[in-house]
């Protein structure tokens, strides 16, 4: 790569890590391993997003980001791994210890309070458990991979107590295939070094099967020789004893060697094992036999209470073994303890001398150790023999034996007695008693799960583990301004000044004050005018913070609500409506309200009480005419009446000429795509696109239909119903009006949202609270939810006079888009973009024949492009992100329908898939 282009890539890089998009995510981690694997200051934004999305991503993501959040957490927390206390000193002496304690315990009873400082800056980091927290629920993935990415984020980066969670897990491993069960077996005996303790509760799982290949055989013994203890030791040793006769010699062996390991660390079973020992040295096996008495040498070195026997032993079957290498432990092994069995040693070296030019070379030389050590203790019994020995050395065929024996002769018969001095103490030195190390030890050097440590080398393209940092680093470099998962950052909540809060307050009380001026005689101006204030508020409030969003929504519920408000909110509502009900005409308090207004708003649309079946009206005829309907209604049409008044028009939109047209028409379905503003439409149409893209809650009458949140029985007398609300203008969230209902005879007091969703990158406003509810009476509010582009519920709490309820509002697929207007040509040029993995095909099959703009305007908010040769086209854009969305259905013969559904979210694009089809096929 070309480190010119590397800040560029990193740029981008830094883009990418910023996605909501799982998919997007696990691509970027890849690519960051691969061009930067050593920045790890980049991840500081993102870490607790990456955290939280841990679960959410695929099964090769997750062990990349494993992996990556490893060496991450090396570098940025401290060793989780508390140090030891000092012990304390009195009077010059060490204080004596009440109770041997493990390395990682914590169970001190006396605390030394100077060290307590340094003691609890060992605590663990938030950020730290985070990771913890989040990579647990993993252990119980199918993925093997998956479970020891977390295994070895847990060795690496926690204590022994919370290393404990992962011991089960890497056991259920062992039921898969035998690859799997030799990589989990390895990283288990190397744990087993230093941790054994953790998978003593699972020894049974450790036993060797018959159906076990020669690497799991190898490695389970090795497990059990470190699980071994004073509480399971006659059972393991039974094991071994059944070892023993498996038909695998070199097995066989290493069960030896492992029995005498056994008995070297526990002196109460030594014998049992000693006494086992010299029964297979009697074997035919040329392998068991030199494997016992090896193992036999080692524990009388550890145990040297059981030397005078165990010599005797050995000594009497010296003649029938065969063995080279037994025969020359035997040999060292009498020598070596030829002050304590001085009797044995002459005859054991004429057993010896008896064929010695005919044994192998180790049995030689460890002949001439044991002739020159036998002369020492015992010279006058012994000296013929060792005059025989050096006799025989001096014409072997060994340059190696023959030197050395010239060197000891001259040493012990022809030297002086300063060079005895010098050379005797050489020969009669003990010998330190043998530590059989495990082999697995060594591997502890690289990461868990790696393949260097499956390999024991350093494998190409391994990176090591960084050493734990001495001091803290600062957590706070962690701390991004926006939570990237979806959750808007509390801490600028936080830092908003009174002064601040008092003009947001202000700004609320004067946007109720102006909103609530508007009223009408009838119901259907009064729904027109509580659209009006809803897209006039947005624009206005756009940037105001949660309690002004939350005021604004509140504004727009239903008559039934406002009556039952506190009584200064009522006499400003009175004192306000009085004023608009001697004016008939709306246009006109809008124009006179804005006059008054220091600083006049931007102009606004009205948007009546106009359901989508009404628009769509006109399906059934191709020249269909709209009737008379208000200028208001007109407006948003794309119509107007020459007729009416336009002085109002002109306040209300600036450009009353370019807009006003006569015998203004819709051809019905056709020009669908007029009233999303797709096809070119007289006059001002692209003004009124202009103003509907800045409103963020211009809503009609929604013709969607209700669906249960709250069942007034189990609810205890509150039913609520809920119905998504379409909006014609790009906002970031779902527009809900609740349905709220006493079904008891008594009042239901304080009804509100107690507890808001949280989770899962979603959000919500909640509805102002309600006072009080009369029994039999309702209240519609308005709430606003967004879905993070998710298809699971968002759940929150009802709470009233009655307790806490507990809704989970489902989302509909096709709600969580907005229409995007475009042309036929820019649709077809942007569609090869999204293709392959960002393409979900499908295809149904009707009873009868379909109207298809008709079917889609019912499942999705999405705008109907154009029609070419049977297929039909319509765009739009999610509500959360912006993404781009393409629906393509192609009409075939026989009332058969095949659709593709272009979006990035895959996991949407296949919800929305499943629920066109089951749509088109009922």
């Amino acid at each position: 790569m070309d480190p010119d282009q590397l800040p560029a890539l990193l740029e981008i890089l830094q883009t990418l890590l910023n996605d909501r998009m799982v998919l997007v995510l696990s691509g970027a981690i890849a690519t960051f391993n691969e061009i930067c694997p050593s920045h790890l200051e980049l991840l500081h934004p993102f870490y607790r997003k990456l955290c939280h999305m841990l679960v959410d991503m695929d099964e090769w993501g997750q062990i990349v980001l494993l992996n990556l959040l490893l060496r991450y957490g090396r570098t940025q927390f401290l060793n989780p791994v508390k140090p030891k206390k000092p012990e304390k000193v009195t009077d010059g002496k060490k204080k004596k210890k009440k109770k041997e304690k493990s390395f990682y315990s914590d169970d001190d009873s006396e605390d030394d309070p100077d060290f307590d400082d340094d003691y609890d800056d060992y605590m663990l980091d938030e950020d730290h458990k985070l990771l913890l927290k989040c990579a647990q629920p993993l252990l119980q993935s199918r993925n093997s991979g998956v479970v020891m990415a977390v295994a070895a984020l847990y060795w690496h980066l926690a204590d022994e107590n919370e290393s404990a969670k992962v011991a089960r897990p890497m056991v259920r491993l062992l039921r898969s295939h035998r690859e799997v069960q030799a990589v989990v077996l390895s990283n288990i005996a190397t744990w087993c070094c230093s941790r054994p303790t953790l998978f003593k509760a699972y020894l049974n799982d450790f036993y060797v099967k018959g159906d076990d290949g020669k690497s799991q055989r190898e490695l389970k013994l090795e497990i059990l020789v470190h699980l071994v203890d004073m509480d399971n030791i006659s059972t393991v040793l039974k094991e071994f004893q059944t070892y023993v006769k498996h038909p695998d010699k070199h097995f066989v062996a290493l069960t030896i060697q492992s029995l005498g390991r056994c008995a070297a660390q526990m002196e109460s079973v030594a014998e049992t094992c000693l006494r086992y020992l010299m029964t297979l040295i009697r074997s035919k096996t040329d392998a068991v036999v030199s494997e016992s008495v090896n193992s036999i040498r080692h524990l009388l070195q550890h145990h040297s209470s059981f030397v005078k026997d165990g010599v005797s032993a050995m000594t009497f079957h010296l003649s029938k073994i065969t063995v080279p290498k037994a025969r020359a432990s035997i040999a060292w092994l009498i020598g070596e303890f030829i002050d304590q069995v001085p009797m044995f040693g002459p005859d054991a070296l004429r057993l010896l001398l008896k064929n010695f030019a005919d044994q192998e070379l180790v049995v030689r030389m460890q002949t001439l150790n044991l002739g020159c050590k036998v002369y020492l203790n015992n010279k006058d019994q012994s000296e013929p023999y060792v005059r025989y020995m050096f006799d025989l050395c001096r014409y072997d065929n060994s340059y190696d034996l023959r030197d050395r024996a010239r060197l000891l002769r001259a040493t012990l018969m022809d030297g002086d007695s300063q060079v005895k001095d010098v050379a005797l103490p050489l020969l009669r030195s003990q010998k330190p008693a043998p530590t059989v190390s495990s082999a697995m030890k060594d591997r502890q050097r690289y990461c868990t799960g790696s393949l260097s440590q499956l390999v024991n080398h350093t494998a190409l393209g391994y990176i090591p583990l960084a050493e734990f940092p001495m001091e803290r680093p600062d957590p706070s470099v962690r701390d991004a301004p926006v939570n990237t998962y979806g959750m808007t950052s509390k801490k600028k909540k936080k830092k908003t000044s009174k002064s601040e809060k008092k003009v947001s307050k202000k700004n609320v009380d004067d946007l109720d004050r102006f909103y609530n001026d508007e009223s009408s005689e009838d119901s259907e101006e009064s729904d027109e005018e509580e659209s009006d204030e809803e897209e006039s508020s947005d624009e206005s409030s756009s940037e105001s913070d949660f309690e002004t969003r939350k005021g604004f929504y509140d504004s727009v519920t239903s008559e039934s609500e406002d009556s039952e408000n506190d009584s200064e909110d009522e006499s400003d509502e009175e004192s306000s409506s009085k004023d608009s009900d001697d004016d008939s005409d709306t246009d006109s308090d809008d124009e006179s309200s804005s006059e008054d207004s220091d600083a006049a708003p931007k102009p606004f649309l009205q948007i009546v009480n106009q359901t989508s079946d009404d628009l769509l009206a006109g399906v059934g005829g191709s020249n269909s005419t709209l009737p008379q309907q208000p200028a208001s209604m007109k407006l948003i049409m794309g119509v107007a009446d020459s007729t009416d008044d336009s002085s109002s028009d002109d306040d209300l939109l600036g450009n009353t000429s370019a807009l006003t047209t006569t015998g203004a028409t819709t051809s019905g379905l056709g020009d669908l795509g007029d009233i999303f503003g797709d096809s070119p439409a007289p006059g001002g149409v692209d003004i009124l696109l202009q103003a509907e893209r800045v409103a963020a809650n211009i809503t009609t009458e929604s013709f969607l239909p209700k669906t249960e949140l709250l069942n007034h029985v189990t609810a205890r007398g509150l039913g609520v119903e809920c119905q998504f609300v379409r909006t014609l203008g790009a906002m970031d969230h779902n527009v809900i009006r609740l349905f709220i209902k006493n079904h008891t005879s008594s009042t239901i007091q304080s009804i509100k949202v107690s507890k808001g969703v949280e989770g899962g990158g979603q959000t919500m406003v909640p509805f102002n609270p309600i006072s009080s509810l009369a029994p039999g009476a309702s209240s519609e509010v308005t709430i606003n939810v967004n879905f993070n582009n998710k298809t699971q519920p968002a759940r929150f709490e009802i709470s009233d006079s009655n307790g806490d309820h507990k809704a989970a509002l489902q989302p509909r697929v096709g709600e969580l888009f907005y229409p995007e207007p475009m042309d036929l040509d820019a649709l077809k040029a942007k569609l090869p973009k999204l293709q392959g993995m960002h393409k979900v095909s499908g295809s149904a099959a009707a009873s009868s024949e379909l109207i298809i703009v008709d079917v889609v305007a019912g499942f999705a908010n999405i705008a109907f492009v154009a029609e070419e040769d049977n297929t039909f086209y319509f765009s739009g854009k999610a509500l959360a992100g912006g993404l781009t969305m393409f629906l393509v259905i192609k009409q075939q013969d026989d009332h058969e329908y095949s659709f593709d559904i272009h979006l990035e979210n895959a996991i949407l694009a296949s919800s929305l898939s499943s629920e066109l089809k089951k749509l088109i096929n009922s």
